[in-house]
């Protein structure tokens, strides 16, 4: 293992290498590239493009992990668009954006045609910074590997955040709240009389700062993230069953709850139906909505649906739900979180239960430990929408 630096030699030293210096070093010796970061530089884009092109990759994929929900500067979305559009065209990567994370890893593979070389893991994002070789006003620190072992779990690692992260090539992606440019000044400060040139970052101000009526997407979800209220957090466990029990419909194992209610027997149910269950504990706390009511429920895409506890005298076990429009139907919210578990490769789509005889498609324990999901969280934000003539409380929900 070794460390690579970004360019400010006061902290650089003699330990490692520069990370833009090995950076070409390593290009020139793979065929394959994969850099999956938290953010690009518009600078940094453009001179990758040019050292894939003169360096000759076959392969080269870039997974940028913030932007989906936090929004993208209009010029790191007009650079990553054309670069994509040049790759896709040659046959050889293509630009992704993540959906479910706000990921904000860092980590480079370098791979020959067999087998993957060495692994960057640390501080640098895909930045002007390290990728261009200029001075840094800002150090990052990324260890170097070469050892097999610790290359290929670097490899693993990112065939998971490929499966689990819902990958959107960013020509697709339409959904992104686009901020305005980073604009950045250049300051001249002072170190024992020596000019040396900074930059101090100007605020990154969306190009529409609207209210929530009339944003959308990430954005959207942004908005009342910022107002959630931590004493109306109500985490939700996911009851199913385990793999072992997945055919046997004893009480407790939870073959039949609401999220795989669907093998229950009764009616014939679509596969995507299902509803939110409600502890007693959860359900009698203050500021949970009653049996009745109904409130807006913001996901982190973006997406709203209107939320409805039923089933009990006043304090409701069940949550269901329906789109804007008041259309009632348990798929609604079955669409968003069993299609989770279809992008990660755990099931597949059945229509219903009659299709699926071994229960083989049905959501176990297992595949919630492996995806690291066990609740569903609903968190109250203090604001108020008005749908169908309805004021209606306004709460977020995401997966934890």
């Amino acid at each position: 293992m070794e460390y690579l630096f970004s360019e400010l030699d006061e902290l650089a030293g003699d330990e490692g290498q520069r990370f833009g210096r090995q950076l070409r070093a390593d290009m020139a010796q793979a065929d394959r590239l994969w850099i999956a970061v938290g953010y690009a530089s518009e600078r940094a884009l453009r001179v990758l493009e040019q050292l894939v092109r003169e360096q000759h990759l076959h392969e080269v994929h870039v997974i940028l992990g913030m932007y989906y929900q936090q929004g993208i500067p209009r010029n790191v979305l007009e650079i990553a668009r054309s670069v994509n559009d040049a790759w896709v065209q040659q046959s050889i990567g293509e630009i992704s954006i993540i959906e479910q994370y706000l990921y904000h890893g860092k980590v480079y593979l370098f791979g020959g045609t067999k087998s993957w070389l060495c692994a960057y893991v640390g501080s640098a994002n895909l930045s002007g910074d390290v990728v261009a070789e200029i001075p840094a006003s800002q150090f990052e620190v990324s260890t170097r590997t070469v050892e097999p072992k610790e290359v290929q779990s670097a490899a693993d690692f990112m065939v998971r955040l490929s499966q689990r992260g819902r990958l959107r090539r960013i020509d697709t992606v339409t959904d992104m709240h686009i901020l305005a440019h980073n604009y950045r000044m250049r300051t001249r400060a002072r170190n024992g009389g020596a000019g040396v040139h900074g930059r101090v970052a100007v605020q990154t101000r969306a190009e529409h700062p609207e209210p929530p009526e009339r944003l959308s997407g990430a954005a959207l979800y942004e908005f009342y993230h910022q107002h959630e209220n931590p004493e109306l957090r109500f985490a939700l466990p996911i009851l199913v069953p385990r793999e072992a029990e997945r055919l046997h419909d004893a009480r407790g194992t939870f073959t039949r709850s609401n999220v795989n209610v669907c093998y229950a027997e009764g009616r014939l149910r679509t596969w995507w139906e299902m509803q939110v269950s409600i502890p007693a504990n959860v359900a009698e706390r203050e500021g949970f909505p009653r049996s009745g009511e109904s409130f807006v429920v913001v996901l982190r895409n973006g997406v709203m649906l209107i939320a409805h506890g039923i089933s009990g005298a006043g304090l409701p076990k069940n949550l269901s739900f329906s789109n804007l429009r008041g259309n009632f139907s348990d798929q609604v919210i079955g669409r968003w979180f069993k299609q989770i578990f279809i992008d990660a490769g755990l099931v597949q789509y059945v229509n219903t239960r009659d299709e699926d005889p071994e229960r083989k498609q049905m959501i176990t324990q297992e595949m919630l430990d492996e995806m690291n999901i066990h609740y569903f969280v609903l968190t109250g934000t203090g604001q108020y929408r008005n749908v169908r003539r309805q004021r209606m409380p306004v709460f977020t929900l995401h997966l934890e």
